[in-house]
């Protein structure tokens, strides 16, 4: 699938509330407006790089965010945001934040967090180098180690990931499996 043909699966997905995310039976959401280009570069300059073209698309022809694997697709600020009110932006600019009273704390530079699954789980994608779909699962990691620890690559990219997604594919599992990891 080209980034057009992901668009227009995305959306039609998206259109139908029962199945715009993956927790539509527990919480059903609405997808933001589109994002404007003005929200788009300032979330760029707020993060300090540039968000991947297809990511930039989606928020900007189908909504800010609110569709999309686990809880929806988290957009840029006065977007669809988490449980707790976070942008991507905002989200990210706290993983990367150097904490005092944790000096193992060393989040990797240009890793996004644009997808949130519940219990502080989310996906991330890698801005600066190719695009590449993470999980961050803090359940699995301790204060005093480096966030590295909870931090998995996946078998796909934000492409084959928002395709898959769009063709039903149950990314939860996945992202478990042995399958889903790099």
């Amino acid at each position: 699938m080209d980034d057009t043909q992901i668009i227009e699966a995305v959306r039609f997905r998206a259109s139908n509330p029962r199945r715009r995310t993956d927790q539509s039976d527990t919480s059903r959401t609405a997808a933001a407006s589109p994002a404007s280009s003005y929200q788009i570069s300032e979330a760029e300059r707020s993060l300090g790089f540039p968000l991947p073209e297809l990511l930039k698309k989606l928020l900007q022809e189908v909504g800010n965010g609110g569709y999309g694997p686990g809880y929806g697709l988290i957009g840029t600020p006065g977007g669809f945001s988490d449980d707790l009110g976070n942008s991507f932006v905002s989200l990210y600019e706290a993983f990367a934040s150097k904490d005092p009273d944790d000096p193992a704390w060393d989040w990797p530079t240009g890793l996004v967090p644009i997808c949130h699954w519940g219990c502080a789980i989310c996906s991330c994608v890698d801005c600066l180098h190719d695009n590449g779909m993470y999980v961050w699962d803090p359940n699995v990691w301790e204060a005093g180690q480096s966030p590295k620890i909870a931090i998995r690559a996946l078998s796909r990219d934000l492409r084959s990931w928002l395709a898959a997604w769009s063709n039903d594919t149950d990314l939860w599992t996945e992202m478990y499996s042995a399958e889903g990891l790099q």
